[in-house]
């Protein structure tokens, strides 16, 4: 493969910035990582070359003057992927600046906000006969007050953006939490008033019934002509904190329903780009229903790499080399994907509660294949400055 080949820059050098590297650099395609902290793990990688910029949520101006200068150091333009909420945020508040130096891989603008907006997509899709849970958008007290005998509980309590609850005054209330159940009013609008000092948008949801094994996910990428070059599909076999948390352990598992939904949806909505969808197996309605849509790479992404869908590598393909290759479909062995915090956090939680915890994991043990959010054998050094960053977060060493 050529030298003046275009690079990949990564945005944020975590678990899913690495899996990207990861995902390319096997293919000889040169990585550059770009991390605000000089100890991300994935600078670490061989199969990256780390660099430390502004950081873009706290000094947006500083981030764009060193990624122009940057992009104006290549002879080619080089793919930009984000890795968060606030990553493309920041790509579509300076989406035509950016685009002079770089080939940006996600929707811009009015689709980019259909899908951020969890009341708009929801909407959206149930127009499209996608199945979704009921919601509601409440805006002040006297709102959720009205509404009071429309709700039926239990329902959970999201931000209208994701994002909006990563804010340092909102974080402080939710903490790392996506969204709260709530079983009755009273808690619910004590909850209300609390985040609405710092986030007056509220999205209240149904609750789908059902384990957290019932969570499905569907990984994909769509080309410029809004056609499907790739996609898998995999099951949650467990998250932490329970119900509405972050996945701890998934598992490939190849779902022709959430694939049919997730390509009807997208090819609706014209999408271009690199997509996340998550669904949930209602018991009640023996339906799947339409939680969200990542726009990005997410962190279980990697995963997909090993039942033969590498999404980073048909996004490059398409959007950089102009290879336009047939739909390919994910092989048929089962692959775990780990993340090693959480499940610790979560085995934890069960020994607080006197619990037995082997069953998280016994069903992982005899699987062939297993894949961690950092570890990886070729690749240990990211796992190591993990390691002992958290050691250091423990004795508070910083």
């Amino acid at each position: 493969m050529k030298r003046d080949i275009p690079k990949a820059f990564v945005l944020n050098m975590y678990c899913t910035g690495l899996g990207i590297a990861r995902n390319l650099g096997k293919y000889g395609i040169p990585v550059v990582g770009i991390s605000n902290n000089n100890f991300a793990p994935g600078n670490f990688s061989r199969y990256c070359d780390g660099l430390v910029g502004p950081d873009l949520q706290k000094e947006p101006e500083k981030m764009l003057d060193f990624l122009i200068s940057v992009g104006k150091s290549e002879s080619r333009q080089g793919i930009l992927f984000p890795t968060s909420d606030f990553d493309i945020n920041f790509i579509n508040n300076y989406r035509d600046t950016l685009e002079k130096y770089f080939v940006l891989p996600q929707p811009s603008h009015e689709e980019l906000d259909l899908i951020f907006n969890k009341y708009r997509l929801t909407e959206t899709a149930a127009y499209y006969g996608i199945p979704t849970p009921w919601a509601l958008k409440v805006s002040s007290i006297r709102e959720l007050e009205k509404n009071k005998n429309n709700l039926t509980f239990p329902l959970v309590a999201k931000a209208i953006y994701s994002n909006q609850w990563r804010l340092p005054g909102p974080s402080a209330v939710v903490g790392y939490r996506k969204g709260f159940i709530f079983h009755n009013f009273k808690d619910l609008m004590k909850f209300y008033k609390r985040i609405a000092v710092y986030q007056r948008d509220l999205l209240l949801q149904e609750w789908v019934s059902g384990k957290d094994s019932n969570y499905f996910v569907m990984g994909t990428y769509f080309n410029r002509k809004s056609e499907c070059l790739g996609a898998f599909t995999a099951k949650k076999t467990l998250q932490f904190p329970p119900d509405i948390g972050l996945g701890c352990i998934y598992k490939t598992i190849k779902n022709n329903e959430i694939l049919s939904l997730g390509k009807k949806l997208l090819n609706a909505l014209k999408f271009k780009g690199l997509a996340e969808l998550e669904f949930k197996f209602d018991k009640d309605s023996h339906e799947y229903k339409l939680i969200e849509i990542n726009p990005r790479h997410w962190d279980q992404h990697f995963l997909g790499t090993f039942c033969g869908v590498n999404l980073s590598y048909l996004a490059y393909k398409d959007l950089c080399l102009g290879i336009n290759p047939i739909e390919i479909n994910q092989n048929s062995e089962d692959v775990y994907w780990i993340r090693g915090d959480g499940l610790i956090g979560s085995i934890k939680d069960d020994i607080r509660k006197r619990k037995i915890s082997i069953s998280k994991i016994i069903h992982v043990i005899p699987a062939r294949r297993k894949v961690y959010s950092i570890w990886n054998k070729k690749d240990p050094i990211p796992f190591a400055i993990n390691f002992f960053g958290k050691i250091l977060e423990f004795i508070n060493f910083k």
